[in-house]
């Protein structure tokens, strides 16, 4: 008997940066995820506050479309530059 090759899992991984935080994650899934999930790094050009955008969802629906993902994780942190001083969220109070 014959044994189907089992189709892969796209998974979408959009970070804040794309080279710190979604490879990051990145990396981490990959250790734990099976041989039938294949991730994807999308919206490689949005920064921060930037994923809060509409400009960003308006991209992300053409990203979306193009790489077919049928899941998608979106991760955000509470860091921010010393600038936006103001959209930091101190925990410890």
């Amino acid at each position: 008997m014959r044994r189907q090759k089992q189709a892969k899992i796209k998974v979408g991984i959009i970070g804040e940066h794309p080279n710190n935080d979604a490879l990051a994650l990145l990396h981490l899934l990959r250790l734990v995820a099976s041989e039938h999930v294949e991730f994807v790094v999308m919206q490689k050009n949005n920064r921060g506050s930037q994923l809060d955008s509409m400009k960003f969802f308006r991209t992300l629906r053409a990203e979306f479309k193009a790489e077919n993902p049928q899941h998608i994780i979106i991760l955000r942190d509470l860091d921010g530059l010393l600038a936006e001083t103001g959209k930091v969220v101190r925990l410890d109070q």
